[in-house]
Parts: C-alpha cells; sequence; structure tokens
C-alpha cells in the first residue's frame, strides 16, 4: 500500500512447512507511517509473506484487521527455461518421489521427508523457476513438467568402488554409499498408488551403480522408478552397472514387475538404456498353493511390465530368473532381455544380454511374454529355459491376436530342455489357440540360434540374413513409418535400420549405441565358406574370450575334445578329417563391463575334401608389381556369380595345412579373379590362392578349390643408390 492508514507493524514469514499453512515469523519492524514496500534486498529467495495490521481510527484501537499480501521471489531451478527442473544431484534425484508430477510443488509430505526436500531444493516452492505461463513477467511462474539431468550421476558415493559385494551367492549392500538404505538399495521413485507422471529427460547423462537388494510381496514395482504412469516420460538416459535384485515369496497373489530402469511402464520410455544384471527368484515351501497360477515375477533389463511404449532403447544387461525346486508345478517367469511382460508397442530397440529361466516360466532375447507390437527390433543375447518351460530367439510366449512382431529377427543362442520346454528361433509358443501368423518379415538366424524351427517367423542363414545391404529381397518391407505421420528420418522413427556391409547383420541407426558400437554385438568371423581338411577357421570377439568349437552331427551341436582357446579375442580351428561333411562354429563367452557375454559364430558349410587344383589358373603377374593374379579357369564351368568368396592362405610350409595357417586375405563375392599383393609377413611363408562357390549358396554348402602354391615369399631387395656423377664442371 502507498498509504497505509494506521500502519501498526508488518512481518516476514518463511514459507509454509508440513501442516502449517503461515510458515514462521522471520522479522518484524515496527510502522508508524505511510510508505511503499520496497523491493528485497538482493539475495532473499522464496515465498515471502507479509501481514499488515491497520485500525479503524473511527472505533480505536480495538478493532483490528489482518491484510496479508504474497509477494513471490523466484528461485531459478530451470535456468534454460524449458520447463525442466534441474538435477545436477543424487538428493535432487532422490526428492522427485516428494513431486512426481514435476510442477514443483511438492505434495503432502512428513516432517522427515520435508527436510529432504528442502534440504535438496532450497526455498522450494511452486513453478521453482520455470516459465511464465502470461505474457505478463510478473506473475506467479509456470508449473514445471517434469526434470532434466544436467550432469551423470554414481550411487557410489563413498568412492569405494562398488555399492554391493557378492560372496558365495549372498549379496551385501555396500552401507557407506547414501542411498543404499542400509544396504538393501535404492528405494524405487513412484509406486502403484503414486505413479511418476512427469517427464524425467536425460539429456544423454548417465546414472551409475544402481543397487537395489530387496524382498517382495505381490504388487511390487521395482527398478530407478517404480512405475511410470500415464503420460509420464523417460527418455535419453543410460543405467551403467546396474544391479537388481529380488528374491518373492510366495503365498499371495499378484504380480511383480523388475527392471534396472521401471518395475513397470504405463508412460513413454525412449532412448534409454542398461547395462549390468537383472535377477528374481521365487522362494518358499516346495509344495505350491492355491494362488501360484496368480503368482508371477516379471523380469526385463530395462523395464519389467510395459502397458506404455519403448523406443530407440536397448538393455545389454543379462537377466536371470530362477524358480524352486520339488516344486509339482514349475513357478511363473516372463523374463526378457528389454521387458519381462509386454502388453504396448516397442520400437526399433534391441537386446544383446543373455537371458535365463530355471524352472519355469517363459524366456525371451527381447521379451518374454507378448502380447502387444514389436516392430524394428533384434536380439542378440544366448536364450535358455533349464529345466523350465519356454525360450524364444526374440520372444518367449507370443498370445492373443494383438500380439504381432513385425520387422524384426534372432540371433542369440536358444536352448531348452527337450523333456520340459519348448525351444524357437523367433519366438517358442503361441496362446489361446491361434494362430503363428502373429509376425511379418520376421526372422531368426538358424545357425546362430541352433534352431531349425519356430512357432513364427521365417528361419534364415547368416548368409541370407547379411547380404542384403538396404530395403530389398527379405528387408523390402523394412522400411517402417514407426511415427505414423508424413515426415522420414524424424527422431529415429522412419527408416531405422542400418544395414552394413553385406557381411553384417543390420542394426538400428538410433537408440543408445552407434552403428559400429551395435556391430561389437556380433562375433565376427570367416566361417561362410566350407573349410577343408587342414584348412584354418578363424573367429573374433568383442573382448577377451574363452572360445568353444563346436561340429554338427546328424543336426546336433556338441563340443569338439580339445577345440579350445582361452582368454583371447581371436580363435582359429583347424578343420580335421572328422569333420568332413559337417558344420563348425565357434562359442565365445567373455565378460564386457561387468556383463556375461556368450556370442555364437555363424555356421561354416559343411567340410569337403579338397578339390582338383586345375580349376584355378595363375594370370601372368602385372609388369611393375609384385601382386599375384588369379583367376577361375574357364574349362571348370563355374560362373563368377557363383563364387562366395576368394581367400588368400598363408602357411610355414608348402603342404598348406596346420596350425601355422592364417587367413592372409579375403575378397567380396562375385569375382572370377583374385590378387594379393605379398606383404612383410609373407617373408618366408607359402600362398595359395582359394575359391568357395556353388550354383546357390543360400544353405551354406559351398565347394572350395584352390590354387598353386606360391612360395617362399622372399624379401624385397634392398635398394641402392645410383653412382654419383663427376662433380664440378
Amino acid at each position: 500500500s502507498s498509504s497505509p492508514t494506521n500502519l501498526r507493524d508488518w512481518m516476514i514469514y518463511t514459507p509454509p512447512g508440513p501442516g502449517d499453512t503461515h510458515g514462521g515469523k522471520i522479522s518484524a519492524a515496527p510502522g508508524t507511517a505511510a510508505g511503499t514496500f520496497k523491493t528485497p534486498t538482493a539475495g532473499l529467495r522464496g515465498c515471502l509473506t507479509m501481514t499488515v495490521q491497520d485500525s479503524d481510527a473511527d472505533r480505536g484501537d480495538t478493532d483490528q484487521s489482518h491484510h496479508t499480501l504474497t509477494i513471490t521471489v523466484k528461485f531459478d531451478y530451470d535456468t534454460d527455461n524449458d520447463g525442466l527442473i534441474e538435477v545436477s544431484k543424487l538428493s535432487r534425484l532422490d526428492a522427485i518421489r516428494y513431486d512426481l508430477d514435476g510442477d514443483g510443488a511438492q505434495g503432502t509430505v512428513s516432517d522427515t521427508d520435508w527436510a529432504k526436500y528442502t534440504a535438496a531444493f532450497a526455498y522450494a516452492m511452486p513453478g521453482m523457476g520455470c516459465p511464465d505461463t502470461t505474457a505478463d513477467a510478473d506473475t506467479m511462474p509456470g508449473p514445471c513438467t517434469g526434470y532434466e539431468l544436467t550432469a551423470s550421476l554414481d550411487f557410489d558415493t563413498d568412492d569405494d568402488g562398488h555399492t554391493y559385494t557378492e560372496t558365495g551367492g549372498v549379496i551385501t549392500g555396500d552401507t557407506g554409499d547414501a542411498y543404499n538404505n542400509g544396504g538393501t538399495g535404492w528405494t524405487p521413485i513412484g509406486d502403484a498408488t503414486n505413479q511418476f507422471t512427469a517427464t524425467f529427460d536425460g539429456k544423454d547423462h548417465t546414472i551409475a551403480n544402481l543397487f537395489i537388494n530387496v524382498s517382495a510381496t505381490a504388487g511390487s514395482r521395482n527398478g530407478l522408478f517404480g512405475v511410470i504412469g500415464s503420460g509420464g516420460q523417460v527418455k535419453d538416459v543410460g543405467l551403467l552397472k546396474v544391479k537388481v535384485v529380488l528374491t518373492r515369496v510366495l503365498g499371495t497373489p499378484g504380480g511383480s514387475g523388475l527392471g534396472s530402469l521401471a518395475g513397470q511402464n504405463f508412460g513413454t520410455v525412449t532412448g534409454s538404456y542398461a547395462t549390468g544384471a537383472v535377477s528374481g527368484s521365487f522362494s518358499g515351501a516346495a509344495t505350491l498353493d492355491s494362488n501360484v497360477l496368480s503368482s508371477h515375477l516379471n523380469i526385463g533389463g530395462l523395464v519389467g511390465f510395459n502397458n506404455g511404449t519403448v523406443e530407440s532403447s536397448y538393455s545389454s544387461a543379462s537377466v536371470t530368473a530362477t524358480g524352486r525346486t520339488g516344486t509339482t508345478r514349475k513357478d511363473n517367469f516372463r523374463v526378457g532381455g528389454l521387458v519381462g511382460r509386454n502388453f504396448g508397442p516397442i520400437n526399433a530397440s534391441y537386446a544383446t544380454g543373455r537371458v535365463q529361466i530355471s524352472n519355469g516360466g517363459f524366456a525371451g532375447g527381447l521379451v518374454g511374454s507378448n502380447t502387444g507390437q514389436i516392430r524394428a527390433c533384434y536380439a542378440a543375447g544366448a536364450v535358455a529355459a533349464i529345466n523350465g518351460r519356454d525360450a524364444g530367439g526374440l520372444v518367449g510366449y507370443n498370445w492373443k491376436t494383438t500380439a504381432r512382431i513385425t520387422a524384426s529377427y534372432a540371433a542369440g543362442l536358444v536352448s531348452a530342455d527337450a523333456s520340459t520346454g519348448n525351444a524357437g528361433g523367433l519366438f517358442a509358443v503361441y496362446g489361446m489357440g491361434e494362430s503363428a501368423a502373429e509376425s511379418s518379415w520376421s526372422y531368426w538366424d538358424t545357425g546362430t540360434t541352433s534352431q531349425s524351427a519356430s512357432i513364427g517367423g521365417v528361419g534364415k542363414t547368416t548368409r541370407e540374413l547379411q547380404t542384403p545391404t538396404g530395403y530389398t529381397g527379405i528387408y523390402a518391407n523394412w522400411n517402417l513409418n514407426l511415427d505414423g505421420d508424413t515426415t522420414t528420418g524424424v527422431s529415429g522413427k522412419d527408416d531405422p535400420w542400418d544395414f552394413g556391409t553385406g557381411h553384417q547383420y543390420p542394426v538400428l541407426k538410433y537408440g543408445g549405441l552407434s552403428v559400429a558400437q551395435q556391430r561389437r554385438n556380433f562375433l565376427s568371423d570367416d566361417n561362410w565358406g566350407a573349410p577343408a581338411v587342414g584348412d584354418p577357421v578363424s573367429a573374433t570377439a568383442p573382448a577377451s574370450a574363452n572360445w568353444q568349437w563346436q561340429r554338427e552331427t546328424a543336426g546336433v551341436w556338441s563340443d569338439i575334445p580339445g577345440a579350445t582357446t582361452a582368454a583371447a579375442t581371436t580363435s582359429v580351428y583347424i578343420a580335421a578329417a572328422a569333420d568332413v561333411g559337417q558344420r563348425l562354429r565357434a562359442v565365445a563367452t567373455y565378460t564386457e563391463g561387468g556383463i556375461s557375454c556368450t556370442l555364437t559364430t555363424a555356421n561354416t558349410g559343411a567340410v569337403p575334401a579338397a578339390s582338383s587344383a586345375a580349376n584355378i589358373a595363375q594370370l601372368t603377374p602385372t609388369v611393375g608389381s609384385a601382386a599375384l593374379h588369379h583367376r577361375l579357369d574357364p574349362a571348370a564351368g563355374i560362373a563368377a556369380a557363383n563364387v562366395h568368396h576368394w581367400r588368400w592362405l598363408r602357411c610355414s610350409t608348402a603342404a598348406m595345412t596346420g596350425t601355422t595357417c592364417v587367413i592372409a586375405a579375403s575378397s567380396a563375392d562375385g569375382n572370377a579373379a583374385a590378387s594379393y599383393t605379398p606383404a612383410a609377413a609373407d617373408v618366408g611363408q607359402y600362398l595359395q590362392a582359394q575359391v568357395y562357390y556353388a550354383a546357390g549358396d543360400a544353405g551354406q554348402t559351398w565347394t572350395r578349390a584352390h590354387g598353386p602354391v606360391v612360395g617362399p615369399v622372399i624379401a624385397a631387395p634392398a635398394s641402392t643408390p645410383p653412382p654419383s656423377g663427376p662433380s664440378g664442371g
């Protein structure tokens, strides 16, 4: 007021706390004259309340009235004015649970929780500095809509290198870490009753060492977020080295969701990923009670139970579920590399971690049980059902007419106990009496999955899956318009695939990993050909691995005794007489970033005996070049179009066999001739050109022919400078 009458005093109060509508008085100054309330001094922040007492001159001081004026001073927790409250430390991440809609106004909380909230966001108030909603910049700030990470976070707050220890299968949380709650780990943000409904934008930052170790009852949801509600959005955040463990005590009905990012999602998860391990188990009496059919556990590497949308996301976390032994009926798990149980759309996403169930349930490389839409996705991790029910390369159980798989594939090793379950290259079983027509343009690798059959999808060889280099052939319908709009290439929702070189699987252009990083999810090998006896076959893993070579006999793969390599990135196997007529492959097991990985190479063709050398002739070397040139002998009747590939073999002896042989080089398909220039590594060695060909190579059954042996290679003579001429004029 510019001219108050009978001003008695004014007071400034702090913002109200729990159960307090006025806050606390922090200053008082008697006023006896009219004046204008001036701008607060610099540094004074918060929501201020001024109370003015005046009296009616006609009735004296006995009739006083109180007039309250609220003055707002912004405290800016949104310096970039994008409507998102900035989260730069773990205390603010933890405080999100007190403001689940992200508007900057905490809900009803206890005194203890109020203290945590205001410790994270000092002088908290509605708006929190978010942009105004009207043109008047002096009005109350407009409500915020969520949160954004402004820095990467790490739950290892005591910097001892871990948030838990595991000895003899017993997991103990590090009590020295601030958010481990005495060793049980992180308490999820939001639950089934109070769901997270705001935006959480990771801004491509990461959150490391999330640890959860909880014994949960029915209805529990566990992850960084317990439940992401309808309208909630989590995007562009990476979870590194997670360890999420749940032990479910049976006896009450209901479902549980367990994932690294969210136990259950009703909203949208975009551009997010996880590495580490997620596991769950059932405990309790071995004799099952009447609640067994409604007692289940949904476990995913990223999301346990998806009722919303997952896009452009991935998980490389290992996912395991262990049921009780000695039961008359199997326990019920839905376990997937990305999502445990899915009811919504999953677009342009993938999983590469190992998935395993023991004693019951459904396991899938991407999704355990699917009732939703899966489009433009792949799975590359090994899937196993041990004394369980079913395992599928992409999906374990695809059920009801709403479940559909489109433009997707599986390439990980799949196994299930034949006496207790089913295994399928794409998915293992379908339900509700429906047909297997719930998949379109979707495939599984018959070699790397070790599965010749699947309830849905079409089996393809590695060669067939890797040969197209664009939206053609088997991939003609893979250029999906995932967002349904009229534009293309927006936010990774159109033109999602990168097909590589013709010796690579297709991978996704968008999401947490680049194209080059995704290709590390697959072994590289030279196994498309049909190696003859004495030929070396090699494979390379992304990291140092333990290798086991296998031979297929009558459709069954078994380990080759002694054909192992320990702690090496590359393994070489020499085809032997026992391999003739059989296919070969290698299985690599390694750990990368704390994650256990099992990958399988493509199969070789059936090992043939070496054919006549007369099929390849050596051409006259080019003048001035040391290159060796070989071509198909026209008399052999081999068309260039039927050539699978050429390669050059380098050996220490002219016999061209033995462990000292290596592949010096290889060339592309369809060439009638090949050339190779000897290098320093070839000095003293013998070289031979080899060609693999067939009338049609879809079945990976090629014939190998070889040219003459050249060598030993000699070093180039040292150059001698020309003599100098006479000096002078």
